[in-house]
């Protein structure tokens, strides 16, 4: 069973204007993602309960329908629901959940992207399999000249980060953002001073993290799970290796390692050296794509993985700011407040 946030209030919202606005009193806010699906239970701008369930648009596409999904966000709504002093009066939803594989695809807002664009995108669903309460869903951002085929490259887009982002920029107006976020996918964001997305660059890392991790013949060599620790000094060697010989030899070193036996590395130790590796891979591609060239850079992540990134970008000059959990949590829940602000503001 999910563990369950106590009752007491954890993160207040604060309006950006002062203009009287219509928010509701009490609301489920959900995020749902490739592989995990959140839901918090909102009264007066404080989050009174927490769900989670490992459940994701992911089962859609394995399973070819949605219905693990519609459980996963029916339970979730049932089980906040229990914790309310207030009847909730409708779920505010972002991230996978408006893809094609959710509950229904929302098409992308194009950058640069803030509040009022966002708010403008949204769609309210009835779904009464998963609840009686109306659902609003909020777009993501694509960036670049999409469709053109000659500027893929150019392409990004996101669903669920741009909610992230926009809470963040709540919480620090006026100042414009450089966000890393180290998920399923590595992605770097950047936001202006007026908290809109002006553009984002992604790659596969994450996955092809725990792909390579998991299965191919490295299994064997590194322990099994994110790491909550690493040797930085073998962090340190994973992104050498990686400035002289690339990736892929760096990645058969792990390899190598490991025939030589346990006296010459252990297996956390190679576990940090191929991290290492990655992190250093996914600097690179960034700072040749024109992101993370100068700090402050809103670190979004936690343990080993964050840790190998973090050293990486102080080796590099960058100064950095670790957002964990908790930070993230509140900073989603913000966003979507924010949102529900701009589409009252834009409601007829």
């Amino acid at each position: 069973m999910p563990a369950r946030t106590p009752k007491e209030p954890r993160t207040q919202f604060r309006h950006t204007s002062d203009d009287p606005i219509q928010m509701p009193d009490c609301f489920i806010a959900i995020d749902a993602g490739t592989t995990n699906s959140r839901a918090w239970l909102m009264e007066d701008g404080i989050v009174r309960a927490a769900e989670s369930a490992s459940v994701g648009v992911r089962d859609t596409a394995k399973d070819g329908h949605t219905g693990a999904l519609h459980a996963a966000i029916r339970g979730l709504v049932e089980r906040v629901s229990t914790e309310a002093t207030t009847q909730p009066t409708l779920i505010a939803a972002a991230g996978m959940i408006t893809s094609a594989l959710g509950l229904k695809e929302i098409v992308h807002q194009i950058a640069p992207a803030g509040p009022k664009e966002l708010a403008a995108g949204s769609v309210e669903l009835q779904l009464p399999e998963i609840s009686k309460l109306p659902i609003i869903l909020f777009p993501g951002v694509r960036s670049g000249a999409w469709f053109a085929e000659e500027d893929v490259e150019s392409n990004d887009m996101m669903r669920g980060e741009e909610t992230l982002c926009l809470g963040l920029s709540c919480e620090r107006p006026g100042q414009a953002l450089t966000v890393l976020n180290l998920g399923s996918h590595w992605k770097a964001i950047q936001v202006d001073s007026h908290g809109s997305i002006t553009g984002s660059w992604t790659t596969l890392s994450g996955e092809m993290l725990h792909a390579v991790m998991a299965q191919t013949i490295l299994a064997s060599a590194v322990p099994a799970g994110r790491p909550e620790t690493l040797d930085p000094d073998w962090i340190q060697r994973g992104a050498e290796m990686f400035a002289r010989h690339g990736l892929s030899r760096s990645l058969f070193a792990v390899r190598l390692w490991e025939v030589q036996g346990g006296a010459r590395s252990t297996a956390p130790q190679r576990l940090a050296f191929l991290i290492g590796a990655f992190a250093a891979e996914g600097l690179d591609v960034f700072r040749r794509a024109g992101y993370l060239t100068q700090g402050p850079v809103l670190l979004i992540g936690s343990g080993g993985i964050a840790d190998a990134w973090q050293s990486q970008l102080n080796l590099a000059g960058i100064a950095i700011e670790r957002i964990d959990g908790e930070a993230t949590t509140r900073a989603f829940t913000t966003g979507i407040q924010r949102l529900l602000e701009a589409r009252s503001a834009v409601s007829p």
